[in-house]
């Protein structure tokens, strides 16, 4: 098996940076949502007595009576309060990791680029090759994520309704179908632990979001030195076909990289070479792509990531992994 290059070794170090401090922001969310749900339970609980009581003493508990009651409304406002102040958390904690993520995109482009040239042949050329730092404010700026008003804020607010209507949901589909009240109670937790694994999509999706865009905008800053970028995907069973099969390909530095949710790809420099810059040294190693490390793989691994039909397409030569690129969007 071919051994990574130098891009690809300081590519997966700095993405495992970022994706460290992602999961230290991912165990605080899952702490300050499981806060959410000690202090709900006793209104579900006490809501969920109310029912049984009823039903022991012979009475008729329709959903229609529970949608009226007061004990609900006031468990859906409960729930739509603390969820909206948790979406505010949130917030905030993903815009401390977007900045936390520019900030490193400056350093991270120029170790990328460098490592994309291969070792300096003379010190002189060593000199020559100057990195122009971007200023902080303009990446923001570029990036366009730190600001009210983006999507990100539009994707928060939607947490607190979505969570009072999914407790509704679940209660009233529970009593519909004559489920116990303990198996209603667990379907609303799960239920309301939607919008924390929506926020912790979100969070990730954002942060590798503003990575990518910054780095992109320092690679812009220095294009005497960078003249496109290359798409860069882990070469394991995880990645999914689409982006194993752009792993590799290039394209010029005005083209924004598309992301699909919780992508974990990089975009890595195609820089100019030494030779380009008048100094005589060997080409870097750029390592295999993508459809390369898949063709080598066991039938076993092959499969499992294509499925069943997609596989023997594939092995019959009627698709090629590019057929698997492409964006579709879902509400």
């Amino acid at each position: 098996m071919p051994e990574p290059s130098d891009v690809q070794l300081a590519s997966e170090r700095h993405k495992a940076s970022l994706l460290r401090n992602e999961r230290a922001a991912a165990s605080d969310m899952v702490r300050v949502y499981g806060g959410i749900w000690r202090r709900t339970k006793p209104q579900l609980d006490a809501l969920l007595k109310s029912i049984d009581e009823a039903e022991r003493r012979g009475e008729e508990v329709k959903p229609s009576d529970v949608a009226r009651s007061e004990r609900l409304r006031q468990l859906l406002a409960q729930v739509e309060q603390e969820v909206g102040q948790y979406a505010a958390y949130v917030d905030e904690s993903v815009r401390r990791q977007q900045s936390a993520a520019i900030e490193a995109a400056a350093q991270n482009a120029e170790d990328l680029t460098r490592a994309a040239m291969g070792d300096a042949p003379t010190d002189e050329a060593r000199l020559a090759l100057r990195w122009n730092r971007l200023p902080r404010e303009a990446m923001v700026e570029l990036v366009g994520q730190l600001h009210n008003g983006a999507p990100l804020d539009l994707l928060l607010g939607e947490l607190g309704p979505e969570a009072s209507q999914r407790v509704k949901d679940a209660l009233l589909e529970g009593l519909a179908m004559g489920r116990n009240p303990r198996v209603i109670a667990r379907d609303v937790r799960r239920g309301m632990g939607m919008p924390l694994t929506r926020s912790l999509r979100i969070s990730r999706t954002e942060t590798l979001r503003a990575h990518r865009l910054a780095t992109l905008a320092n690679y812009q800053a220095n294009s005497d030195v960078v003249k496109g970028w290359r798409w860069s995907a882990s070469h394991s069973s995880r990645t999914c076909l689409a982006c194993l099969a752009m792993d590799g390909k290039v394209f010029p530095l005005d083209k924004p990289p598309p992301m699909h949710v919780s992508c974990r790809c990089s975009v890595i420099p195609v820089p100019v070479s030494w030779r380009d810059l008048g100094v005589d040294a060997p080409e870097p190693d750029l390592g295999e792509t993508g459809a390369e490390w898949f063709a080598k793989q066991p039938a076993s691994v092959q499969r499992e990531m294509m499925g069943d039909e997609a596989y023997k397409a594939y092995k019959a030569g009627r698709v090629t992994l590019d057929d698997f690129v492409g964006v579709r969007k879902s509400r």
